[in-house]
């Protein structure tokens, strides 16, 4: 099709720098990365925030972070640029301003960096270690130039990252396990920790600064959003902790390795806890009936689609095209294990509505697959997902009915449930009669 020919095949992807947007007409243009961050930072008691920017990103950011209330020691305030400061620096300007951040109360102050001060190279991270010596603030800083990425999702785990910044060395208690990631009430595997005695504590959208900065006291870190691999990362570097990333498994072996890591790592036995058998039998008969079906998951991003990709090639199924914005070292083995079934489709980044469709009605998909996310406090982690639910066309079936929603099998809290409830949302799919081909879609 001529309409992707500009597109990298995903073998050739080395980085975020090779995906490009599926047409040309982007509109609204790049997600800035500083929606996620700010919108983060508010949510985190007790942290203050410092952006540097122009006026516009001042403005911008005040709608995603609450109002100043020194007394609760939470303040958002911003360092606007002028021309002498993108010229000479704002080394001593941003010092001033924290400094007075810190006699207002500030306890932690999270700089944010926009584009204008990394495009012109200001050093925030040797700035804020000056500093730390003249303040009582706990000072870390995250880097969103939106120059270097094309959606949101790096303002997420960039800003999970710098938290480690905040933490403290803590004595470890080996009942205490962090699920790095939002809360699900109805997820069995941090009820299951509970019935052996262990006390998950959730590191994420919503938790406090206290709970960050105690986060290394836990025996283990449990992965269950992407946006915080990082973050174990440099918490296994930094601290010691230990960690297992649950997040890109779905086939039932995979989540029996990771249910056995965490066991060996707890000095438990878990596979008892966990009932695998109907996400076994289930797998091997979509197997069958999935086998060879071509698809398109246009509304995940990063590692979150490109697991989920890795799992239906695996059970057969062949992906058209990959709707991505990151791609990182992390993402490398998910994309291998797509390539070494000999699938090879190309790349893009989708964000322009109607333009898209009209592209994904020429491929024509057994199955145009709906990712949204649902709703309340799972909004603001995980991989920047979004729902394209007017995209279809062709002949594919739009994948949004019963047997489990699109986010439980999708988004959901990683598990065997995840995984049955996934086979059951294209079981209901792939039982619905092919949609209507839409005029004027172009076969591939």
């Amino acid at each position: 099709m001529t309409e992707t020919s500009h597109l990298k095949r995903l073998s050739e992807l080395n980085s975020n720098t090779g995906i490009h947007f599926l047409t040309p007409a982007a509109q609204p243009g790049n997600h800035c990365p500083l929606y996620t961050a700010m919108r983060f930072a508010g949510g985190v008691d007790g942290l203050s925030t410092l952006l540097v920017g122009t006026p516009e990103c001042s403005t911008y950011s005040r709608k995603n972070v609450a109002r100043d209330s020194a007394g609760n020691g939470t303040l958002h305030w911003s360092y606007v640029l002028d021309s002498n400061d993108v010229v000479f620096g704002c080394h001593d300007g941003l010092i001033d301003a924290i400094i007075e951040m810190d006699k207002a109360g500030a306890r932690a102050i999270l700089v944010a960096v926009t584009c204008v001060p990394e495009l012109v190279g200001e050093d925030v991270g040797a700035i804020l270690r000056e500093t730390k010596g003249r303040v009582s603030a706990k000072l870390a800083h995250v880097m969103l130039g939106n120059f270097k990425c094309i959606d949101t999702a790096s303002g997420s785990w960039k800003s999970l990252e710098a938290m480690v910044d905040f933490m403290e060395p803590e004595a470890k208690q080996p009942d205490l396990i962090n699920m790095l990631g939002d809360d699900d009430g109805q997820a069995t595997l941090p009820q299951a920790l509970e019935k052996r005695g262990f006390r998950p504590r959730f590191i994420g959208q919503g938790a406090s600064l206290g709970e960050y900065e105690a986060a290394p006291g836990a025996a283990l870190n449990i992965i269950v959003s992407t946006s915080a691999v990082q973050m174990a990362g440099r918490m296994k570097k930094e601290f010691g902790t230990p960690y297992v990333d649950m997040c890109g498994l779905y086939a039932p072996e995979d989540l029996r390795g990771a249910y056995a890591e965490i066991g060996e790592i707890l000095g438990i036995e878990l596979q008892d806890e966990f009932d695998a058998k109907q996400a076994i039998l289930l797998q091997e008969d979509m197997r069958e009936k999935l086998a060879g079906k071509t698809f398109i998951l246009p509304s995940m991003r990063g590692g979150a689609g490109l697991a989920l990709t890795a799992y239906l090639t695996e059970l057969g199924m062949v992906p058209l095209l990959l709707d991505l914005s990151d791609f990182s070292a992390q993402d490398k083995k998910w994309a291998a294990r797509i390539t070494q079934k000999g699938v090879d489709p190309p790349v893009c980044h989708m964000i322009n509505g109607e333009a898209d469709s009209q592209v994904l009605a020429g491929f024509a998909p057994n199955f145009l697959l709906s990712a949204q996310r649902r709703g309340g406090r799972h909004g603001g982690q995980g991989g920047g997902s979004r729902h394209h639910g007017g995209q279809g066309g062709g002949n594919g079936r739009q994948g949004g009915s019963g047997g489990g929603s699109s986010a439980d099998g999708m988004n959901g809290f990683p598990g065997y449930e995840r995984t049955v409830s996934l086979l059951k949302y294209l079981e209901n799919a792939a039982a619905r009669p092919a949609e209507p081909r839409q005029p004027g879609g172009r076969r591939r």
